[in-house]
């Protein structure tokens, strides 16, 4: 509010995004160089005068901040706490939590990772954060990462029982530039078809099959599968063959937000998947008649219920 704007940017932001319906989220850097440039420290993220657990006065400022951050904009959702190490100060996050329980805290209060994804699943909560090209901030022609990855990004993300973070970078006056805008339009539409199986779900058995990704309902009783194929073109007809799904007489296969009755223009023709139960898994035969966009690239989720796992070794 000391700046020539003279009212507070943040709570507006806030109130913006409540309107909207949007969780707020903050993050909060413990470290600060200004603190140490007065108590005659060079500025640095390594030294022991730069952590709140060897620094009184730092610590001092942080809880003050955090009480500001935490109080004078109602409820927060959500937390970060950014700093040097992977797992944040405990001292910030327990001191987060003294003043509201409920808060949810990502880096410092679980598992949070930048711009990459384990290899495995991970059953207690984790976080992964990526951008849409290079940088975290708006840079002026930037190389941006498609629509149909960054979707492969989430569905792996989900398959390992993570959350996934998307950054924005408005520009300088900001508003969101076109490219970002129409990445975020398209992965909305994505997930508007398919959120079944990204929301309210846990991790399979196994994350994949090579290419096939895979959710589960929390009961486990439904199982979603992700599939794609490169130049996979609309209602073309696609064979997939998944050996860790066991199928039975009670078993039925349908494709999330894709109508089985009929395809647009082609009324004498069902999209209806069709499959087979063999010994070794279950083949199922899918025609691509969804097109939420332009783009014929981001894969389908076929809905398996009805099954079981097959528990063998999957290469």
């Amino acid at each position: 509010m000391n700046s020539g704007y003279g009212k507070d940017i943040l709570k507006e932001m806030i109130e913006a995004f409540r309107m909207q319906g949007v969780a707020i989220g903050l993050s909060f850097s413990p470290d600060d160089y200004f603190v140490l440039y007065q108590q005659g420290f060079p500025p640095s993220r390594e030294s022991d005068e730069s952590e709140s657990t060897q620094n009184s006065a730092l610590w001092e400022i942080n809880k003050k901040q955090l009480k500001e951050l935490l109080t004078n904009y109602g409820k927060i959702d959500l937390l970060s706490i950014d700093e040097k190490s992977d797992w944040a100060n405990p001292l910030v996050a327990n001191y987060a939590w003294d003043l509201d329980p409920d808060l949810i805290i990502t880096k410092g209060g679980m598992e949070t990772m930048d711009q990459f994804l384990p290899d495995h699943i991970i059953q207690s909560p984790w976080e992964t954060r990526y951008t849409m090209g290079y940088h975290w901030q708006y840079v002026p022609e930037e190389t941006y990462k498609d629509a149909s990855a960054l979707i492969d990004l989430l569905i792996e993300t989900r398959a390992k029982g993570g959350n996934f973070l998307l950054n924005v970078g408005p520009d300088v006056n900001g508003i969101i530039p076109e490219e970002q805008e129409n990445r975020i339009r398209e992965i909305g539409l994505w997930n508007m078809s398919n959120n079944e199986a990204i929301a309210l779900i846990k991790p399979w058995k196994i994350s994949n099959e090579q290419d096939i990704w895979f959710t589960s309902s929390k009961d486990e009783k439904i199982v979603y599968a992700f599939v794609n194929a490169p130049y996979w073109k609309w209602i073309e007809e696609k064979a997939f063959f998944i050996r860790s799904i066991k199928g039975s007489s009670n078993t039925s296969v349908t494709i999330l937000s894709q109508n089985d009755e009929m395809m647009e223009y082609q009324i004498h023709r069902s999209p209806k998947p069709v499959f087979s139960i063999v010994d070794e898994g279950i083949f199922v035969n899918v025609i691509k008649a969804q097109r939420p966009n332009k783009s014929w690239e981001n894969p389908l989720v076929i809905k398996f219920e009805g099954i079981s796992y097959r528990n063998q070794s999957i290469k």
